[in-house]
């Protein structure tokens, strides 16, 4: 039998991450995160779990992440990249700070109150 307290995590399954800007399917895996979204149905509407939690990949519109948000940030000597005209994304750049930030860039995603940084709309809570 179950043990009434298990527990399942359902983990960024935000639409930034299914169709969005860091869709899987766009990813060098090539993976459609649509796939996803029936099998954590069926995993819910099986009431196996005590507690279902969900969580969510949040940013402000100034995170540092953000490749379009590079030059907010004064870049450290060491960086290898040294403009943000020059800044792709999935490069690392090392922010000027204390202690010193190595940060990969991605595109704009799961920003806080948009589109894609809520739940799919299949997923139902």
């Amino acid at each position: 039998m179950l043990n009434p307290v298990s527990v399942l995590l359902i983990v960024d399954v935000q639409n930034d991450f299914i169709t969005g800007s860091l869709a899987l399917k766009n990813c060098p895996a090539g993976e459609d995160g649509e796939e996803v979204v029936p099998v954590i149905q069926d995993l819910l509407l099986r009431k196996l779990f005590g507690i279902v939690g969900y969580t969510f990949d949040w940013h402000p519109p100034n995170h540092c992440s953000f490749i379009d948000n590079v030059s907010l940030y004064p870049l450290h000597s060491s960086s290898p990249v040294q403009s943000a005209e020059n800044a792709k994304v999935f490069d690392v750049v090392v922010y000027e700070k204390t202690p010193r930030v190595d940060q990969v860039l991605w595109p704009r995603h799961c920003e806080i109150d948009s589109w894609g940084a809520k739940l799919h709309k299949k997923v139902k809570v």
